[in-house]
């Protein structure tokens, strides 16, 4: 680490603390002499392939000066935006990222809610008027392009590490999204997205959105989907469904944007889009025996606990959408 410090333009000594990463990445709090931080984000193995269109769209959105900070990395002292280190006995590469003050917001922080859902609604827009000549990654809908390691959704579900049962209730599942996805692809509106708008990937300052994180899932999509994302992470659904935060959420995303009727009947079939693909990654990321079995068999039962309430509550989750604009 003491070499990194001759990279970056951040006068050493280093003082370095360890934060909570990803399966794809380690992160680490960098704190220079100076008292002025930054994050380093090494990755598990290369950069992702999506790296160079992620960076594509950040500069985009950053010309559009949006009232929240972008993540976006802080060049080497060569101008390189990746650094490339090898220790002997690995290739390990990094980039350094800006840390920003604040902190994640709760379910608690009802003013927060409000603002985050209509940050959703400003990056939205902004994301429409995005344009970049990188190739977007695969939309969510194309299943086997999840993960590398999964060819054939289907064939890969039916020896995944799981009960018989909950095999063929899952192939239930993505045969009736293989039936009905196609429709929405064809139908409704399509532009880059976030694709991970969720409160750990969102900083509050005084209760107002400072800055929003990692888009390293941002892909040309369709648009309902991060809001289907959003609204499973912010609002929580099963046992832990909370209607008021999703109200709170709505109505700040009402200010600024709006869904058509077929964007609002599509949610459920989004929200259920979003579990089988994290249903993949987990399946994926086993079978490269990168995760245990156990990651399988809890993305599998969170799949399972969203399915179960959708079937009963659907009506009820869209006609609260449609109470955002009211």
């Amino acid at each position: 680490m003491s070499d990194l410090a001759h990279v970056w333009d951040l006068p050493a000594p280093w003082h370095i603390e360890p934060m909570t990463g990803s399966a794809q990445n380690n992160l680490a709090l960098i704190v220079a002499t100076n008292q002025q931080h930054a994050v380093m984000c090494i990755y598990s193995n290369d950069a992702p392939a999506s790296f160079g269109y992620t960076q594509a769209v950040l500069e985009s959105l950053n010309a559009q000066k949006l009232p929240f900070a972008l993540p976006l990395p802080i060049p080497t002292r060569s101008g390189a935006i990746l650094y490339r280190h090898d220790d002997g006995y690995r290739t390990w590469v990094m980039t350094l990222l800006p840390w920003f003050a604040g902190v994640h917001p709760t379910v608690k922080d009802g003013d927060a809610y409000v603002h985050a859902g209509r940050v959703l609604g400003q990056l939205l827009t902004a994301l429409a008027t995005t344009a970049v000549s990188e190739s977007s990654p695969p939309a969510s809908a194309i299943l086997h392009r999840v993960h590398p390691y999964i060819i054939d959704p289907l064939a890969a579900l039916r020896v995944a590490p799981i009960k018989q049962n909950q095999i063929k209730q899952l192939v239930q599942i993505v045969e009736m999204l293989v039936t009905e996805l196609p429709k929405y692809y064809e139908e409704l509106p399509r532009q880059i997205i976030h694709g991970d708008f969720v409160p750990s990937n969102v900083l509050v300052n005084q209760g107002l959105v400072s800055a929003v994180l990692d888009f390293e899932l941002c892909r040309h999509d369709l648009r309902v989907l991060d809001v289907a994302l959003a609204l499973l992470a912010w609002c929580g659904f099963a046992d832990s469904y909370n209607e008021s935060a999703m109200l709170r959420f709505g109505q700040g995303f009402a200010q600024i944007s709006t869904l058509s009727d077929a964007e609002i009947a599509a949610i459920p079939t989004m929200m259920r889009l979003a579990g089988v693909v994290r249903v993949l990654l987990a399946l994926g990321r086993f079978q490269q025996g990168f995760d245990r079995s156990e990651v399988v068999e809890r993305e599998t039962s969170a799949l399972f606990s969203l399915d179960t309430w959708l079937n009963g509550y659907s009506d009820t989750l869209i006609t609260a959408v449609h109470r955002w604009w009211l």
